[in-house]
């Protein structure tokens, strides 16, 4: 089947190029969560 043999094979599954996308993604979203409590808390808002 030659249209299996012209792909270049991967080094990893495809799983992870979307896990790895959404996971730092959620990272970023709970870093900036937190520093808005924090500051919120600084300020007074919160609590």
């Amino acid at each position: 089947m030659p249209e299996f043999r012209s792909r270049p094979p991967r080094q990893y599954p495809p799983f992870f190029e979307k896990i790895i996308p959404i996971t730092l993604g959620v990272l970023v979203l709970v870093m900036f969560l937190l520093l808005l409590v924090a500051i919120g808390v600084l300020v007074g808002w919160i609590g």
